[in-house]
């Protein structure tokens, strides 16, 4: 009769811990949906909520801030494009899953826009595989304007 408590006991034991099983599940999340920045140039702190942020890739509205021209030969050369990231921010607080969810940001340059018309480009932050994506706008600037 003990053996067959024992084995019992044995039994819902390990059953309970595995009903607990912490599951990894990575998520990530930007809190504004858009920003929009002064035509100056500037820089901009974006908030993510992520279980790590593994990538950021910025991707233009307009495809002719992603290639230069050279005019002598029509040759195409990758541009610097006028978003720059300068660096992801993490801040871990550790909570009790394996993938930690933490409060980072991802600090971006933009230069001044003196094009005359407004740009936009979309923010994609990549945490495994999960992404989170936000807009940036920046009208241009009102000297450009008034050339």
């Amino acid at each position: 009769m003990r053996n067959i408590f024992k084995v019992m006991m044995t039994v819902l034991v390990c059953a309970s811990f595995v009903g607990c099983k912490i599951k990894d599940i990575p998520e990530v999340s930007i809190e504004q949906p858009q920003y929009i920045v002064a035509s100056e140039a500037s820089e901009l702190i974006i908030e993510v909520n992520s279980t790590g942020i593994d990538d950021v890739d910025i991707n233009y509205v307009q495809d002719y801030y992603e290639w230069e021209v050279d005019p002598s030969t029509g040759d195409l050369y990758p541009a610097e494009g006028w978003i720059s990231v300068e660096r992801i921010i993490n801040n871990y607080e550790p909570k009790t899953r394996a993938l930690p969810q933490s409060y980072s940001g991802v600090c971006l340059k933009i230069a001044p826009n003196t094009s005359g018309i407004e740009r936009q480009a979309v923010v994609c932050v990549r945490s495994f595989t999960r992404k989170a994506y936000t807009k940036i706008i920046q009208p241009s600037s009102p000297v450009a304007d008034k050339e």
